[in-house]
């Protein structure tokens, strides 16, 4: 796979060692993950087998760099069990487990129950450094990586009301507090790659693939109050937010990721721009030129992520050169660094003859000259 993936042009692998509150490497921690043997907890029959020391090891091997995909807040994607019934058929190393009281249920839209470490616990904010400087002390990764799960996508209501009560005193919002419990988390991670990369004496990196729109200018004559909806809710937006009107993770999901640029809290940041030029609420040249105004005068790289599965699917893209249109309209903007497409599998074994060819034309057209590896390694 690292061979192909190379071939293919490519100069970092992001995996996600940490899907669901457990780890794909042997910790101290964290159980290992389900994913791996199939129950939670259980490891290889040979003990001096470590995956994610093979997975480095391989990458660095065809000069490619690791970039560590850590989810933080996330137990599970949804069950019909309670949180009881669900955290009893976790591992009992499971911190989660351990500590019933920083785990949030949050009731879905289909019935199920979301659980969630709560962002605004002090044991959860301490916990996660100590995971990852688990991972930084022991392994020779090239960067922390973080996505776009913060607070739940669905909302997080009121399943952190009492963990606001008893710590957020001192914010005028429940909103701020929030915002600023993950702001902190992601302000103390970046500290923690920093001094690693010290103590290692090499470059460690800290990114992040944020949701694609942080928050939206407001319509005209608004005067940046809420605007109204077509409907009775109000609708909020930021005068300092791109031509959308689409979801915003300042709001939703109280990720301010404009802040995190602006206080260089990250090394890199890869918006999720996963709309096409002609998408009616998130058309992607708005986007992209708000990304590229965001970084310019900072030491933040700005590198797109683009949704390769998108392309021949029901409902998405059936245009094969949208996506090799997108990269195009990227040279327009010198702050745009570099491409992260999301996922392999579309790549090395696309699904349709649409993906193929959209594929095709990056790599064979676009690509001719190889993006550089790493000498490192």
């Amino acid at each position: 796979m690292m061979r192909q993936i190379k071939n293919a042009g490519f100069n970092i692998v992001i995996f996600q060692i940490r899907p669901l509150n457990d780890a794909f490497y042997p910790s101290k921690l964290n159980p290992y993950s389900r994913y791996l043997t199939g129950r939670e907890g259980v490891g290889f029959s040979d003990k001096n087998f470590d995956p994610l020391a093979f997975m480095i090891s391989e990458t660095h091997r065809f000069g490619m760099e690791f970039h560590a995909w850590f989810n933080p807040y996330r137990i599970n994607n949804g069950t019909k069990l309670t949180k009881q019934q669900y955290l009893a058929s976790l591992s009992p190393e499971n911190f989660a487990v351990k500590n019933p009281e920083c785990v949030l249920t949050v009731p879905q839209k289909d019935g199920k129950r979301l659980l969630m470490l709560d962002p605004g616990h002090p044991k959860v904010k301490m916990f996660l450094c100590d995971t990852i400087r688990e991972v930084l002390e022991n392994y020779q990764i090239d960067a922390v990586h973080l996505d776009d799960y913060f607070y739940p996508y669905s909302g997080i209501g009121d399943a952190d009301l009492a963990t606001y009560r008893r710590y957020g005193k001192s914010f005028s919002s429940i909103d701020d507090w929030r915002r600023n419990n993950v702001n902190s988390q992601i302000q103390i991670i970046h500290s923690l790659v920093r001094l690693y990369s010290q103590k290692k004496k090499t470059q460690i990196r800290f990114g992040i693939s944020p949701f694609g729109i942080w928050a939206n200018r407001p319509l005209p004559n608004s005067k940046g109050k809420n605007q109204k909806s077509s409907s009775t809710q109000a609708v909020q937006s930021h005068p300092s937010g791109s031509l959308t009107s689409g979801m915003q993770s300042y709001y939703a999901i109280y990720a301010d990721s404009r802040k995190w640029i602006k206080e260089g809290w990250v090394d890199y940041i890869v918006p999720q721009l996963y709309w096409a030029f002609g998408h009616e609420t998130a058309p992607y040249a708005a986007l992209a030129d708000w990304w590229a105004d965001q970084v310019k005068g900072t030491s933040v790289d700005l590198y797109i992520g683009h949704s390769i599965y998108k392309e021949g699917t029901d409902g998405h893209w059936q245009n094969p050169g949208e996506l090799a249109s997108q990269l195009k309209y990227n040279m327009l903007h010198p702050e745009i660094r570099g491409s992260f497409f999301f996922a392999a599998r579309h790549i090395l074994s696309p699904e349709n003859a649409i993906q193929k060819k959209a594929v095709q034309m990056v790599i064979e057209n676009l690509w001719k000259c190889k993006a550089p590896f790493s000498s490192s390694k």
